[in-house]
């Protein structure tokens, strides 16, 4: 059973309080900590009649897949891995992707970021068998600190791809039939 939460002095309480308020309100439109069954009291009365703690959907894997992604290629960049284009397109592509999942709130966003991250891993596979430059990083052409950069690239840019389709499905499955509209 909750306990009252305005009889707490706690600030945490009081964020806890609002967002249980907008939650019920705007189910879909608000993040932050979930309140679920028995565990640590966080407001110091002594009871094991709360948990407060964060959950990771799908689509918050996608975006700090691409995130990472992203913080990956800025590294490559960094480390002075050659890029045709300033500033490196795989990195506007993943911070787009990022941002689209992130804010757009539609059953067709997380697909918009796995779409993205395939399309970087292929891009990836391609560039290396056609001039040898993706696994030149891999190898070390750029150091030690471009090779980190494409590791968490592509490892980044794989977590965003796995994470967009599974929150894709997850999220279509869920979605209204009415609402299935176009947009």
């Amino acid at each position: 059973m909750l306990r009252n939460v305005s009889r707490c002095n706690n600030t945490t309480c009081e964020i806890d309080d609002v967002l249980r308020n907008f939650r019920s309100i705007w189910p879909d439109r608000v993040a932050g900590p979930r309140i679920s069954g028995a565990a640590v009291d966080h407001c110091g009365a002594g009871e094991a009649d709360r948990r407060v703690g964060m959950t990771l959907t799908p689509r918050g894997f996608t975006v700090i897949g691409l995130a990472v992604g992203a913080a990956g290629n800025a590294i490559m960049w960094a480390a002075g891995a050659y890029f045709p284009f300033y500033p490196p397109p795989n990195l506007l592509i993943l911070v787009a992707g990022a941002l689209i999942v992130a804010f757009v709130r539609r059953s067709w966003a997380p697909a918009v970021g796995a779409l993205l991250g395939i399309v970087i891993i292929v891009a990836f596979a391609i560039i290396s068998l056609i001039n040898g430059a993706g696994t030149g990083h891999l190898t070390g052409t750029a150091g030690v600190v471009g090779v980190i950069g494409t590791v968490l690239h592509l490892a980044g840019s794989a977590v965003g791809a796995g994470g967009g389709l599974a929150a894709a499905v997850f999220e279509r499955r869920a979605e209204p039939a009415a609402e299935s509209g176009p947009l």
